[in-house]
C-alpha cells in the first residue's frame, strides 16, 4: 500500500536484513534439529517491513457526507435542518367606514332682545276732567280709565312664532294721584294687543297701589304665541283719588314694554350670532379595536349643503382623530347662504387615538355650525333649517395599529426537503435525538404555533412529530425569538429519525391575537420558523 511515510531502502539496509535472516536460520536449526534426527531442518519465515502510516480524523472521514457531523469529541451525529418559507401575518388593517349622512339643524332660534317699546299716557287721558283745570292743587275723586296706546314697531322684527320668551311691563306713575289697587275697579290690567286684529297677546295685572312717583312691574310668558312685528297696549283700571293733588301739564303715566329671552320656531327677523352642532358616530369593523392607529391613506369625499339664509362657517371635527402634530383634526368650510360646498378630506397621516380610554369600536364626529347672523337684515328663519353633511363611504388603510386584535390563524406553506442518506448507514440506531425549533415573530402580538414535522423513508414509511407552544410578541420593531426544544424524553423525534427519512415535510400554522391580546401590528408583519434535528450515531 503506498504511503507518504514509506521509509527509504538502500545498500545500508541489506546487511541488516541478511543478518536478521542468518540469526533466524540459526535459531531454527537449534530448535528443529537433534543428533538422533539428523534430518535437514525446514523452516518458513514472514518478513514485515513497515512502509509508512497515515492518520485520518473523523471530520476527514465524513467530509463528503452532508448530513453527518462531528462534535468536538469526534462524536458522530446525524443532523438535518430546514427553514420554512415566511408566512405573512395578513391581518386586516383597514377600516371600511360606512357613508355618513348627518344634519345639523338650527333648531329653535334665539333672537337678540329688541329695544323696549315706550308708551306714554297723559293725566288728561287718564282723567279727562283735568284738561279744563289750570295748574294748581285740586281734590281728585276716585276715577276709572280705559286707554290704548298706538302700535309700536319692534326693531328688527316682522313676525315670529315664539317657543319661549317673556314680555314685561313697567308702569312709571308720574301722576299726582295713586294708581291701581288690590281690587277692581282700581286694579290695573295691561293687555298687549295685535295691531290689526286686536287679539290679546298677553295680559298682565298690577294688583297693588302705585303711589305718585313710584313704579311697578309685571311679567307674562310668551310661549306658543304668534308675535307680530308691532304691538299695541291697552290699560284699564282706576285710582282711589286724592284729597289734594298738584295738577300740571307734564303729569303722565309711562309704560315700558320689553321682550326678552326670545326663542322662536319660525320668524322673519334680524338674527344675531347663531351656533349649533350635531354629533354622531360610524362603526369600526370588528377586526379593529383601536387604542392608537396611524392612517396610511384614506380620502373622504364631503358634500355640505346649507339651507340657512345667513352665511356660516362649518366645522367637521373627528373627536378621535389627531393630526401628525397632535392637534385636533378639524376641517373648516366657509358656507354661503343657501349654498353647497364639495371637498375632500385627506386623512393620510392622521392619528386615531382612544385618548387613554377603552379601545374604540366606532369613530365619533361632530358637525358644528357658527353664523354671525344677518347683520341687521330681516331674513326668514325656521327651526327646521339645517346644514347637511354627506361623507361618502371610504376605506382607511391603517399603517400601524395598537389595540385589541382578534384571533387569526395563518398556515405555513408546507415545505418538503429531500435528504441523501448514505447506503453505508444501514443499521443506524438513534438512541437519542434533539429537535430545536426557532420561531421568529415579527408582529407585536403574541399567540401560538402549531407545527408538524413528517419524515418519509425510501420504503415509503412515515413518522411524524407535532409541537405546540406559545410565541412572544415582537418588541421595539425587532422580531421576537421563541425556541422550542424537543428530545427523546418529551417527543418522538428519535423514532422519527430512526426510520432514516429521505425527505422531511414541515407544515403548521401560527395563530395570533385574541380577545385579551393588546399589541401593535403593521402591514407585512411576518413569522418564520427554523428547525434543526440532531442525533448521535451508534453503528
Amino acid at each position: 500500500m503506498p504511503s507518504r511515510n514509506r521509509k527509504k531502502t538502500g545498500p545500508r539496509a541489506r546487511p541488516s536484513v541478511a543478518a536478521a535472516c542468518m540469526c533466524g536460520i540459526a535459531l531454527a536449526l537449534a530448535a528443529g534439529c537433534t543428533i538422533e534426527d539428523p534430518a535437514l531442518p525446514t523452516f518458513s519465515t514472514r518478513l514485515a517491513i513497515p512502509v509508512g502510516t497515515h492518520d485520518l480524523t473523523v471530520a476527514e472521514l465524513i467530509a463528503d457526507q452532508e448530513y453527518l457531523h462531528a462534535g468536538e469529541d469526534s462524536l458522530l451525529f446525524f443532523r438535518v435542518e430546514g427553514d420554512t418559507t415566511s408566512v405573512v401575518l395578513d391581518l386586516d388593517l383597514s377600516a371600511d367606514l360606512e357613508s355618513i349622512n348627518t344634519e345639523a339643524t338650527i333648531g329653535a332660534v334665539e333672537l337678540d332682545d329688541p329695544e323696549p317699546l315706550s308708551y306714554t299716557f297723559s293725566l288728561v287721558e287718564i282723567w279727562p276732567a283735568a284738561g279744563s283745570l289750570p295748574p294748581g292743587f285740586y281734590p281728585v275723586p276716585a276715577i276709572t280709565f280705559d286707554v290704548q296706546g298706538d302700535p309700536l314697531v319692534i326693531d328688527g322684527f316682522d313676525h315670529a312664532h315664539v317657543s319661549a320668551g317673556i314680555i314685561s311691563l313697567t308702569l312709571h306713575n308720574e301722576l299726582p294721584i295713586p294708581l291701581s289697587g288690590d281690587s277692581p275697579p282700581e286694579t290695573i290690567t295691561a293687555e298687549v294687543v295685535h295691531p290689526v286684529t286686536g287679539a290679546v297677546i298677553a295680559a298682565l295685572a298690577f294688583d297693588a297701589e302705585i303711589a305718585p312717583g313710584a313704579e311697578a312691574a309685571a311679567v307674562a310668558d310668551l310661549a306658543d304665541v304668534d308675535l307680530p312685528g308691532s304691538l299695541g297696549i291697552r290699560l284699564t283700571g282706576g285710582s282711589a283719588g286724592s284729597a289734594g293733588a298738584g295738577i300740571g301739564p307734564d303729569a303722565s303715566l309711562s309704560v315700558s314694554l320689553s321682550i326678552g329671552d326670545l326663542v322662536v320656531d319660525e320668524a322673519r327677523a334680524a338674527i344675531g350670532h347663531q351656533s349649533f352642532q350635531e354629533t354622531g358616530s360610524v362603526a369600526l369593523p370588528d377586526s379593529l379595536r383601536i387604542i392608537e392607529a396611524i392612517v396610511a391613506s384614506g380620502v373622504m369625499n364631503v358634500t355640505l349643503m346649507s339651507g340657512l339664509p345667513v352665511p356660516a362657517t362649518v366645522y367637521l371635527y373627528f373627536d378621535d382623530f389627531e393630526t401628525a402634530a397632535g392637534a385636533p383634526y378639524l376641517l373648516t368650510f366657509a358656507m354661503p347662504r343657501n349654498g353647497t360646498e364639495v371637498t375632500q378630506a385627506d386623512l393620510a397621516g392622521a392619528r386615531i387615538t382612544a385618548g387613554g380610554g377603552a379601545p374604540l369600536d366606532s369613530l365619533t364626529y361632530t358637525v358644528g355650525v357658527v353664523s354671525p347672523g344677518s347683520d341687521g337684515e330681516l331674513v326668514d328663519i325656521a327651526s327646521w333649517m339645517r346644514i347637511s353633511a354627506q361623507m361618502d363611504a371610504t376605506t382607511l388603510a391603517i399603517g400601524e395599529v395598537t389595540g385589541l386584535i382578534p384571533a387569526r390563524s395563518f398556515e405555513f406553506e408546507p415545505m418538503t426537503q429531500e435528504i441523501d442518506i448514505p447506503d453505508e448507514l444501514d443499521g443506524l440506531q438513534l438512541p437519542a435525538a434533539t429537535l430545536v425549533i426557532e420561531l421568529f415573530n415579527g408582529t407585536g402580538i403574541g399567540g401560538d404555533i402549531d407545527l408538524r414535522l413528517t419524515g418519509r423513508n425510501a420504503s415509503g414509511e412515515t413518522a411524524s412529530l407535532a409541537a405546540t407552544a406559545g410565541i412572544a410578541p415582537a418588541r421595539d420593531g425587532e422580531p421576537a425569538k421563541t425556541t422550542i426544544l424537543l428530545d427523546e424524553t418529551n417527543s418522538t423525534i428519535a423514532d422519527l429519525l430512526s426510520i432514516l427519512p429521505v425527505s422531511f415535510t414541515f407544515s403548521g400554522a401560527v395563530s395570533v391575537g385574541g380577545d385579551d391580546e393588546i399589541g401593535t401590528v403593521r402591514p407585512g408583519d411576518q413569522a418564520r420558523a427554523v428547525w434543526r434535528a440532531d442525533a448521535p450515531l451508534r453503528l
